[in-house]
């Protein structure tokens, strides 16, 4: 009767280890592992993802005290340009700001030519959104688009898409309705780049030893993968193409990191330069 008393303790016992096993991941099973960052997050990602809360909250506030048209812009801007590092943030709000810029130049300037020819407008339209991708391959950097110079071309595709259509239905008012677009984006940039920058504790640091541990790490594999090509391992050759890539996001890797040094204190980044091909 003893025996049988303690079996609800036991099963009690063991149900709480294993749901212990399964959201902390101390052993098997571990089945939600690939939920960790919701349940439960490093302190980097939850660095990140409380700042951007905060700057998206902050954004939509003052666009609702401005009394602004659509605030909700002023947030999705923030969210757009955030990223989990400085360098990242700072680099995809400068092209994103840029492609702004020239995407509302040239929305005002179809409203301005052809606001009463509309199929030769829509043609133009679609014709400039088109020119903006075309234009954004052509930019240096890889397909991923890790260094934001494409988003830029991306960004000047919609926000001339989003302006111009706004635009013909009173051409009349194009130029408050681009300032009003520019607007939510501005806020939203300045919003995120000001309070990102309250989070970075010992940014220089963290942003050299994350750059030397990536170039090890890279290095590292490359040579793990030349020493199996040379020993006639077959399986190496389908992995090979992944492991080199890695070398190729090194530039953009250096491009973030002298964002997040300084100007002035970027001698190592300078010397991991990859030389042209």
């Amino acid at each position: 009767m003893r025996r049988a008393a303690l079996h609800p303790g036991q099963l009690l016992q063991a149900c709480a280890h294993i749901a212990r096993q399964t959201l902390l991941g101390s052993g098997p099973p571990r089945k939600l592992d690939h939920f960790r960052w919701l349940y439960a997050p490093d302190l980097l990602s939850f660095g990140y993802a409380l700042r951007t809360t905060i700057s998206a909250l902050i954004a939509l506030g003052i666009a609702l005290w401005w009394e602004l048209g659509s605030p909700q812009w002023a947030a999705l801007t923030v969210w757009m340009v955030a990223q989990g590092t400085r360098g990242k943030s700072i680099a995809k709000a400068r092209w994103h700001m840029f492609g702004m810029v020239v995407g509302t130049l040239c929305a005002i300037v179809l409203v301005a030519c052809m606001p009463q020819a509309p199929l030769l407008y829509l043609f133009c339209l679609a014709g400039g959104i088109g020119a903006f991708c075309f234009i954004g391959t052509l930019l240096p950097g890889p397909a991923a688009m890790t260094n934001y110079r494409i988003h830029g071309m991306r960004a000047s595709g919609f926000t001339y898409a989003i302006i111009a259509l706004d635009g013909v239905l009173a051409p009349d008012h194009i130029f408050e309705i681009a300032m009003a677009r520019a607007t939510y984006i501005t806020l939203g940039i300045v919003v995120e780049t000001t309070i990102s920058s309250l989070f970075q504790y010992r940014l220089e640091n963290r942003a050299r030893n994350r750059l030397a541990s990536n170039f090890v790490q890279a290095l590292g594999g490359v040579t793990r993968t030349l020493g199996s090509l040379l020993q006639g391992d077959k399986h190496s050759v389908t992995t090979s193409p992944e492991v080199f890539s890695t070398i190729l996001t090194l530039s953009d890797q250096v491009e973030f990191a002298e964002i997040e040094m300084g100007k002035h204190k970027h001698e190592a980044t300078t010397r991991a330069q990859p030389l042209p091909p």
